[in-house]
C-alpha cells in the first residue's frame, strides 16, 4: 500500500507541475498567431494578464487489479484571484470500491482556501470540519517563457467548433522530469526512498487545450497521464527490493490505470470576493510530510 500511496503522490505532482507550469510563466517578447504554436503560445501569454477567472475541475481515475475495482472521482470547482494570490476550491471525492468484499463507497468534501503571504503559499483546508493550515514555498515550475515554450515540440490543431479551437500539445519528457524535481524540491519532500531517476525517461507528454476564438484565451484543458502510470510503475518495482507478487500486483495495478483531468475556465476578471474564514487562519499548521528523496539536478538548477 505504501508503494501505492508513492504512485498516487507522484500523479498528483504530474497534474500539478504541469498546470501550475503552464499557467504561471511570465511573458517575454509578443507572440504573433501565425501558426499553431504561437497561437498557443499568446494564449497562455494572454493568460497572465488576468487578474481573476473561475474554475471547474473534473478528476477520474480507474484501477483495476485481481478483481478489485477502485474509481475515484474528484468534481469541484473555485475562484482564484492572480496578484496577490488568492482563492477558494470545493472538491467533492467519490470512491467507489468493489472486491471479493461487499462494494464501499466512500464520499468526502474538500474545502480549501490558499493566499500568497510573502515568500510562500499558505493552504487552509476543512476535511471532516476540521480545519488545518500548510505553508509551501511559493515556487512555480519553469517560470520563464521562453524556456516553456522550447520544451514544446509540436502544437497540432485537432479540431474547431463555432466557440473553439481545439489543439494537442507535445511536450518534451524532459521537462516534466525537471520541473517534478524542482517542485519536489522547493516543498521539502527528500526523506522518502526514491530517487530522481524514478523521473527519468518518461518520454514525451501531450494535452490538449481548446483556445476561445473571441478572447484568444484558453478555456478549457484536458490530461490524460495514464500512459505515464505504467512507466512509473516499472521503474519503481525495478528500483525497491520486494517480493515478486508484490510487483506482479503493482504493474498490472498501473498497466490498466485510466486518469484523465479537465480544468475548464470562465468568469474572467468578474473579481469574486474571496474571504477566509477567521477559524481556518487560526488553525494549527501542519508541516507537509517529507515524501521523495530527490538528486540535485543541473538542468533544474539546484
Amino acid at each position: 500500500m505504501r508503494k501505492i500511496k508513492l504512485l498516487s503522490i507522484i500523479t498528483v505532482l504530474c497534474i500539478m507541475t504541469l498546470f501550475f507550469s503552464v499557467f504561471n510563466s511570465s511573458a517575454s517578447s509578443p507572440v504573433t498567431a501565425t501558426d499553431p504554436k504561437e497561437t498557443v503560445a499568446k494564449a497562455y501569454q494572454k493568460f497572465q494578464s488576468l487578474k481573476s477567472y473561475h474554475m471547474t475541475i473534473d478528476f477520474t481515475s480507474v484501477l483495476s487489479f485481481r478483481g478489485n475495482n477502485i474509481n475515484t472521482v474528484m468534481k469541484g470547482e473555485g475562484d482564484v484571484r492572480v496578484k496577490p494570490m488568492l482563492g477558494k476550491n470545493i472538491m467533492n471525492i467519490t470512491m467507489d470500491i468493489t472486491s471479493d468484499n461487499a462494494p464501499k463507497k466512500i464520499e468526502r468534501q474538500l474545502v480549501q482556501y490558499f493566499e500568497e503571504t510573502g515568500n510562500q503559499i499558505t493552504v487552509y483546508s476543512n476535511i471532516d470540519n476540521q480545519w488545518i493550515k500548510q505553508s509551501t514555498p511559493n515556487y512555480y515550475p519553469l517560470n520563464e517563457y521562453d524556456n516553456y515554450i522550447k520544451a514544446i515540440t509540436s502544437v497540432t490543431q485537432i479540431s474547431e467548433d463555432a466557440n473553439s479551437t481545439i489543439f494537442e500539445v507535445i511536450a518534451s519528457g524532459s521537462y516534466l522530469q525537471e520541473n517534478l524535481e524542482r517542485y519536489m524540491a522547493s516543498a521539502g519532500m527528500k526523506n522518502m526512498k526514491v530517487t530522481a531517476d524514478l523521473l527519468q525517461d518518461l518520454g514525451d507528454f501531450k494535452y490538449t487545450i481548446a483556445v476561445d476564438k473571441k478572447t484568444s484565451l484558453i478555456s478549457r484543458m484536458d490530461i490524460d497521464l495514464s500512459d505515464f502510470m505504467p512507466k512509473i510503475a516499472n521503474k519503481l518495482v525495478e528500483s525497491q527490493n520486494m517480493p515478486a507478487d508484490q510487483k506482479t500486483v503493482i504493474k498490472e495495478m498501473f498497466d490498466n490505470m485510466k486518469i484523465i483531468t479537465t480544468v475548464a475556465f470562465s468568469e474572467i476578471n468578474r473579481g469574486e470576493k474571496i474571504t477566509i474564514p477567521k477559524e481556518a487562519k487560526e488553525a494549527r499548521e501542519v508541516v507537509p510530510n517529507p515524501m521523495i528523496q530527490t538528486k540535485p539536478s543541473k538542468a533544474a538548477g539546484l
